[in-house]
């Protein structure tokens, strides 16, 4: 069953610094960014449940071919997701987003 996909405006504009400094390395390579991530969310909206919950109901989705990650919640039946992350970076920054 295919669920409703939010994207909380925070991870909106980490998506878009994403892009952008893909788009700066090379020409073409936001677009491959973006594209990897939408295959990503449908993943997610297919089968939620699927990916590893961090605790407090926070799940991840590890991009393939970018060191990324997608942090998301169930909550009423509907999909947030509340951060798209370099896997390097603090996990406090998704902590603070539920």
């Amino acid at each position: 069953m295919s669920r409703v996909l939010n994207i909380r405006p925070e991870a909106e504009s980490d998506i878009a610094v994403a892009f952008d400094w893909y788009e700066t390395e090379y020409s073409g390579l936001g677009v491959q960014f973006f594209d990897t991530l939408s295959e990503s969310f449908e993943r997610i909206t297919s089968n939620p449940l699927h990916y590893a919950d961090l605790g407090q109901g926070i799940r991840r989705k590890l991009l393939q071919k970018f060191p990324y990650a997608v942090f998301f919640v169930l909550d009423r039946g509907e999909i947030w997701v509340l951060a798209v992350l370099q896997q390097s970076q603090s996990p406090d920054i998704w902590k603070s987003r539920k």
